[in-house]
């Protein structure tokens, strides 16, 4: 069961933790070059836009973001075209006053109540701060920038459990053709969840192997039955971050996630969907 916390008491928290953050990182990655890649205080409105779009312009795969409707005019552009390039992008517009934000994403979810500006791009690069960083030419709050990867997934993993599920869902794209392959988990289970919905059978082909062991990766031809997740209603997660396939191998049922997954029996590194067929 999804227990959101309340606006303000999730922002209050987030923004404790962003100042803890920063001055452990700080004393971690201090007067090392290369480290500057890898972390960064933004205390610029104008900086934090031009990270923004700089990092959804290079993304590959995926694109998670969250941002006021006031500003959401300031990256618009670069959500769009990521969209265009097939590159998965889910996208949380906050304080939304009737934007146009239709068609800007895979999915997009709209909320009138305050939320933290929130991006993930390709699971490797995160930025987080309160929404006054950008709402407030003057604001003396700032952003934290983070490309390490476990870090990156806790600022999905509270978009994903507190903001999320308290918006409304404001559009949904239409399903991808078939045959296709991801590299993106999350996309496919998006694609799997809309083709279930419409009483599709989905023939897939996997490349998995049993979760917390070494073992090589192998291709497993099978049929996804079901799917686990929190991005489209109706929801059918069981915990707040899962995106699960439940597939049938050997003749019985067994869970695959992506990769690095933990609670499923199975993680997955790619994905390709083939040739529907009704059921």
């Amino acid at each position: 069961q999804i227990r959101a916390v309340p606006p303000g008491d999730g922002i209050e928290r987030l923004v404790s933790q962003l100042h803890s953050i920063e001055a452990e990182l700080k004393e971690q990655f201090d007067a090392e070059a290369h480290e500057e890649q890898e972390f960064g205080v933004i205390k610029s409105r104008q900086t934090l836009l031009n990270r923004i779009t700089e990092l959804i312009d290079a993304a590959e795969s995926e694109v998670v973001l969250s941002i006021p409707g006031p500003v959401f005019d300031k990256v618009s552009e670069s959500v769009r075209e990521a969209h265009e390039r097939h590159v998965f992008c889910v996208l949380l517009v906050s304080r939304y006053d009737n934007e146009p934000v239709e068609d800007s994403a895979h999915i997009v979810r709209t909320w009138n109540a305050p939320a933290p500006v929130i991006l993930t791009v390709d699971r490797s690069y995160g930025v987080i701060a309160s929404a006054e960083t950008l709402l407030q030419s003057n604001s003396d709050e700032y952003a934290i920038f983070h490309a390490e990867e476990q870090i990156v997934s806790t600022f999905f993993d509270s978009f994903i459990a507190n903001y999320w599920p308290m918006a409304t869902q404001k559009h949904v794209s239409k399903m991808h053709e078939f045959p296709r392959s991801y590299t993106s988990f999350r996309h496919a289970v998006f694609d799997a969840t809309l083709e279930l919905f419409d009483h599709q059978r989905i023939e897939a082909e996997l490349e998995m192997r049993p979760v917390h062991t070494d073992e090589e990766f192998e291709t497993v031809k099978t049929q996804v039955v079901d799917v686990k997740q929190s991005l489209v209603r109706p929801v059918t997660n069981r915990f707040p971050t899962q995106e699960t396939f439940i597939v049938e191998k050997d003749g019985i049922q067994v869970s695959v996630g992506g990769l690095r997954a933990f609670m499923e029996d199975f993680e997955a590194r790619e994905v390709t969907f083939a040739t529907r067929d009704r059921r």
